[in-house]
């Protein structure tokens, strides 16, 4: 990782787990909807949603690139 990365994975990582959070609780019209059949592959709890995520977040941190993160 990059001089500056750190900072860089910890900003992603938080923008991550702050929107994949309310998709794993959802408020009760939305959890009352997902019980519908066709609705169910949006029906994910943060335990088995997270690692996988935070796998794919990481493993694409680690490619050559830019990784910045511009305040502009």
């Amino acid at each position: 990782m990059p001089a500056g990365g750190g900072v860089t994975l910890l900003t992603y990582t938080q923008a991550l787990v702050a929107g994949l959070y309310p998709m794993t609780d959802p408020a009760a019209p939305v959890q009352a909807a997902l019980h519908d059949p066709a609705l169910a592959p949006l029906c994910l709890t943060l335990e088995a949603a997270l690692p996988g995520a935070l796998r794919a977040l990481y493993s694409g941190l680690t490619q050559p690139g830019d990784m910045t993160v511009n305040a502009t």
